[in-house]
């Protein structure tokens, strides 16, 4: 009997370990997702930084309520019975889940009433809406940089300073930098929307709403309304490219 209690307790340490290494790591992989896009040698870095850091201020306030899912999801799949397997499978869905229960969690620990959880939440609201209306800005000082490169290009081509495979390696350098501007902006954008639907949904569990939709605020819709922006800024952008794109399909159909 005793050797099957000290099996079973050793089982459930080493999926505790388990889910114990794997926290660290999902924050860790969280934590480096907008540091990716840093490239001080990028003409229009001082342009894409605000959007770096606004990424990384959106994503700071969801790994503490990711490690409590991971966790709690552990448990629930499995921890307890020592089975490792259920349990690492479990600690994945909770840290997907557990963005929503560890931050209203956290608002209620934080608050003495509903209508405290409520304002807290519609706080964090108007805090993304800033971010949400500087990210639109950033956007478009983005666009202005880089269409001055692709002035700046077409200018040294039309002057004969740049040969057409020059200006073609410029174009293509320029596409792969615009690119991946569009990718974090897509996932700037991205989280921006997980963050006002988990304000609506965590408003609707505060106040027992079944329809979400029921549950938003001043404070969601003018998040809503602002992110929109945002995102009408995004397919600027993404015209922006499509004017590249011509640009390197011309100069390659007259390079050969």
């Amino acid at each position: 009997m005793n050797g099957r209690i000290m099996r079973s307790w050793r089982r459930r340490c080493g999926a505790g370990g388990l889910i114990l290494g794997f926290v660290p790591s999902l924050l860790s992989g969280c934590a480096n997702q907008y540091s990716a896009y840093q490239n001080p040698n990028d003409v229009c870095y001082a342009a894409r930084q605000p959007l770096i850091a606004m990424g990384t201020d959106l994503q700071k306030t969801v790994l503490g309520a990711t490690a409590v899912g991971a966790v709690t999801g552990a448990a629930i799949g499995g921890l307890a019975r020592g089975d490792w397997q259920s349990a690492l499978i479990g600690a994945a869905a909770g840290a997907l889940a557990g963005s929503l229960v560890g931050y209203l969690d956290a608002k209620r620990r934080s608050a003495q009433s509903q209508a405290q959880v409520l304002t807290l939440i519609d706080q964090d609201a108007l805090h993304d809406k800033v971010l949400m209306t500087n990210s639109t800005n950033a956007i478009s000082n983005l666009i202005a940089c880089r269409d001055a490169e692709t002035r700046t290009i077409e200018a040294s081509y039309q002057a004969h300073t740049m040969t057409r495979q020059q200006a073609l390696a410029a174009y293509r350098n320029l596409q792969a930098q615009m690119q991946e501007d569009d990718k974090l902006i897509s996932e700037l954008l991205g989280a921006a929307d997980e963050r006002e639907a988990k304000y609506v949904s965590a408003r609707a569990d505060t106040l027992s709403l079944r329809d979400p939709a029921q549950a938003a605020s001043p404070a969601t819709e003018q998040l809503a309304t602002v992110r929109q922006q945002a995102r009408q800024k995004q397919v600027a952008y993404k015209d922006s490219l499509s004017v590249i794109n011509r640009q390197i399909t011309e100069l390659e159909a007259a390079v050969g």
